[in-house]
């Protein structure tokens, strides 16, 4: 399950041939990410390595990792950018770092629903 989710977040992030419905030469990239995330897997489970603790070490790292991202991504979201008609409504850039889990709970509503489209939403 992590190995194929990688290899799709790896492949969308480098403009790779991705899918399963694909045939393996078609996206050999693809199907290799798969392989090398489940070899590593495989190795984790033959080193003295406490799940316990990764998961921790992994959270950790998030933890870290998760604000200079926010803020790109808030950055990137800012009308200005000319990110191809998507922009984030007022409302959504201030609260944008505060609401990192996604909800609003002042106003009742999910971050994504701040979102406005140039195209009309049926």
């Amino acid at each position: 399950m992590l190995a194929g989710s990688a290899a799709y977040a790896l492949g969308e992030a480098l403009g790779w041939p991705t899918g399963l419905d694909r045939l393996p030469a078609d996206a050999r990239a693809f199907y290799g990410t798969i392989v090398a995330g489940t070899l590593v897997g495989v190795f984790i489970n033959f080193i003295d390595l406490d799940p316990i603790k990764a998961l921790f070490w992994c959270a950790v790292i998030n933890g870290v990792v998760a604000v200079p991202l926010m803020i790109v991504i808030m950055m990137m979201a800012m009308p200005k950018t000319g990110n191809g008609g998507v922009h984030a409504a007022a409302p959504a850039l201030g609260d944008g770092l505060a609401q990192h889990r996604g909800h609003d709970r002042r106003r009742g509503h999910n971050v994504r629903d701040l979102v406005s489209f140039k195209q009309s939403r049926p």
